[in-house]
């Protein structure tokens, strides 16, 4: 178990050892690899994400807004990301169709994330190919990928603005 400590960087044998006699010294080894484990594996704290307020562009039609609406708010949840009428941030989503064609349709989903200025903090896009007309479980899909892409970006850009001393 030693040469595994060593290996990760804990030099498990103190320089100068206080006491030699098998007790003292397995307390001592044990309080020195409890300390060096709760430096290095303890537990990051979450980042609070601001509120995001959603929109959508008029062409997604009622039923496709309310299963995006449905699947963002679990995955913003699970990312302690909270929505908010009246938040700073604007998350305008959008999806355009393309003609069908054999009973498919082509889509571009875009997202973009806007401040009270409507200055872009973060823009996504994807493609993907749908039925016609696209099903409730589509629409949830559609919803869930742009929360993950959206909250995983969020929170890389929330890490890389804070100092190093918080991240840890």
């Amino acid at each position: 178990m030693g040469r595994v400590y060593n290996s990760v960087g804990l030099d498990v044998l103190p320089k100068e050892m206080s006491r030699t006699d098998l007790p003292g010294l397995t307390e001592e080894l044990q309080s020195r690899i409890k300390s060096w484990e709760a430096a290095n594996f303890s537990t990051r704290k979450e980042l609070p994400l601001p509120p995001i307020s959603l929109a959508y562009s008029d062409r997604i039609e009622p039923e496709g807004r309310e299963e995006i609406e449905k699947s963002l708010a679990l995955v913003f949840k699970n990312s302690a990301i909270t929505t908010s009428p009246d938040a700073d941030l604007s998350l305008i989503i959008d999806v355009e169709l393309s003609p069908a064609s054999e009973g498919m349709l082509r889509s571009r989903i875009s997202s973009r994330l806007k401040n009270k200025d409507d200055k872009l903090v973060l823009e996504t896009e994807q493609r993907s190919t749908l039925s016609d007309p696209p099903s409730p479980q589509q629409w949830a899909a559609i919803g869930e990928a742009i929360g993950m892409k959206v909250s995983e970006q969020l929170n890389a850009q929330s890490r890389q603005k804070m100092p190093k001393a918080l991240k840890d």
